[in-house]
């Protein structure tokens, strides 16, 4: 899994997971990026 990448629970990844994208789904399946807000480390 990359960095910052999120599965959700009971979920099922097969395969590399892209940094900053939230999965879901089994087989999981990419739902959205995810972003840094801002001030934050």
């Amino acid at each position: 899994m990359g960095d910052g990448a999120a599965l959700a629970a009971r979920d099922a990844l097969f395969e590399d997971a892209d940094s900053w994208t939230d999965y879901r789904g089994n087989p999981a399946t990419a739902i959205k990026l995810r972003a840094l807000r801002a001030g934050a480390e």
